[in-house]
């Protein structure tokens, strides 16, 4: 997701990156033995968009 650049630049994008933080470390706190469920080099990663991300992301605890 985009946040906007410059003047429409979202105002709440700095609570939106930091509610994203703590999910994250609330999920690795609640689960910490979560790991990949294969090597990182078998993640597929969209390419077509301008952001760059997984296709599926497998895990394990």
């Amino acid at each position: 997701m985009t946040f906007g650049w410059g003047m429409r630049h979202c105002l709440g994008s700095h609570l939106a990156r930091l509610m994203l933080r703590t999910a994250v470390g609330a999920l690795l706190s609640r689960f910490p033995g979560l790991r990949l469920a294969v090597p990182a080099e078998e993640i597929r990663w969209n390419t077509r968009s301008i952001w760059r991300h997984p296709l599926a992301l497998p895990v394990a605890w």
